[in-house]
Formats: C-alpha cells, structure tokens, sequence
C-alpha cells in the first residue's frame, strides 16, 4: 500500500454476519487488552474507530489521518483473554471468530483462534 494514496482504513470482510458491537478497536482510553480488533506499527498500537460495513464487512479507520509508513500487524480476535477483559468477534449468532490463518478463508470449523496478518505502507 502505498501512502501517497492517503490509506487510512483496513476493511475486513467475514463468511457470516458479524455483531457490530463486537468490532473494539484501539482507543487512546482503553488498553489494548480489551480490543477485539488490533492494528500495531512502528508507533505502537494505531488509534482508530470501526464500524460495521453491510453485514458482513468491518472497517477499521486510523483516527490520525494516513497511516504512517512502516510496517503494521493486525489482529482479529477468536480467543478471548477472560483475566484482561477481552472481547472477541462475533458472529451475528453469537459464534466467536473461526481465526487460524492456514488459509482464506481463514479458520479450522471451530470457534475461537487470531486471525494474524500484516500490511506494510511504503513512502
């Protein structure tokens, strides 16, 4: 991706109506234990808003304008993380993510698993 082009969003798009409540993404007040959505860069984890995108997208803005040049890891959470209050998404069943990236679509039939996967913005 290339930031001359102004890139500030990330869309995800899932195999099942997703809830939009549970797409948390990183905020300047809440740890990043309780996101259910993270995008971390070269400056740490980036601050941003998501939103559901007809019923089975989500989208992730960067609050900060375009993303930085560098190199970003993002993280959709299947797994939750109980001792830190970490959310997971959901499906608009109440299923949790299927996330293991072996392929796309990502998952092995099962609930639960982090989709991982990394992006990089060139100058």
């Amino acid at each position: 991706m290339s930031r001359g082009r102004g890139v500030n969003t990330v869309e995800v798009e899932f195999n099942d109506k997703v809830d939009p409540n549970s797409i948390t993404p990183a905020t300047a007040s809440d740890p990043p234990s309780r996101r259910s959505f993270s995008i971390d860069g070269p400056n740490g984890p980036a601050p941003g808003t998501a939103g559901e995108v007809g019923s089975i997208r989500a989208r992730f803005r960067f609050v900060d304008g375009p993303f930085p040049a560098g190199t970003y890891t993002a993280t959709l959470f299947g797994n939750p993380d109980p001792a830190n209050a970490r959310p997971t998404i959901t499906s608009a069943r109440g299923r949790r993510l299927d996330g293991e990236p072996a392929a796309l679509p990502s998952g092995d039939g099962a609930d639960g698993g982090n989709l991982v996967f990394e992006f990089d913005i060139v100058p």
